[in-house]
């Protein structure tokens, strides 16, 4: 696991950030100071095809094919830890999701990812549950950190990935809800990557966030730097917007 340790804080603004996040996660039940989680927030399906009996096997099989049929290569080892926010960069193209897919069936790791919330209306809602799906309505503040935090609180093992990006085109920067997301649910950040000028995909290090923005970015910035996407012109590189 990588751990970064500063003595020296962040920058000012950036603490700031981190507070009022801290203060969204906090919930207040009656006064009882427990988190409430809306109903949605509950949204995940507890089987999915990761962990489907007979059917998990046949998607890896394929996956196995796929991946063989266009050249592709895993890289890296599935992490050991039982709860952590996976990254997956760059995203530049409807095709990540499908390489994100195999790749997850190939190492084995159930995950469930957020996508945009118009994947998941009807008659596709089912079916992007099942494959793991979390519906993101970006046109509202829905609380979407507090109660990612809290389902990774109430979970024993529990995947998450994060669209750091937000969406395929070129943006000023990542969002930050990955980070404040690990922070509020004490949970490493795994550096998941798909590297297209190597046709490799995989798990890059564990990392352990320290609240310093910068000094934590930069480590993810300098792992991301060799990293071809698909269409370069679109990758947006790893700086919180």
């Amino acid at each position: 696991m990588v751990t970064i340790k500063h003595e020296q804080p962040g920058p000012e603004d950036e603490r700031e950030k981190l507070a009022e996040a801290d203060a969204s996660l906090k919930y207040q039940n009656g006064g009882s100071g427990k988190p409430v989680v809306p109903a949605r927030a509950a949204g995940l399906m507890k089987h999915t095809v990761f962990d489907t009996p007979v059917l998990r096997p046949v998607l890896r099989f394929l996956s196995l094919l796929l991946l063989k049929a266009i050249g592709w290569n895993q890289g890296g080892q599935a992490p050991e830890a039982a709860k952590y926010v996976l990254i997956a960069a760059p995203h530049t193209s409807n095709c990540d999701y499908l390489l994100l897919m195999a790749i997850a069936l190939r190492f084995k790791v159930k995950l469930y990812w957020m996508g945009k919330d118009t994947l998941f209306k009807r008659p596709y809602r089912t079916i992007t549950r099942y494959a793991g799906g979390i519906a993101i309505d970006r046109s509202k503040n829905t609380g979407m950190v507090a109660q990612t935090v809290e389902l990774f609180r109430q979970s024993d093992r529990l995947v998450v990935t994060i669209p750091v990006e937000g969406t395929r085109a070129k943006t000023e920067g990542w969002k930050s809800g990955f980070y404040h997301i690990a922070r509020g649910a004490d949970v490493p950040v795994v550096l998941g990557f798909l590297d297209y000028d190597k046709k490799v995909g995989g798990f890059g290090p564990e990392m352990t966030l320290t609240g310093d923005t910068q000094a934590d970015m930069a480590v993810i910035a300098d792992f991301y730097a060799g990293i071809g996407a698909k269409y370069p012109d679109k990758k947006t590189e790893p700086r919180l917007g």
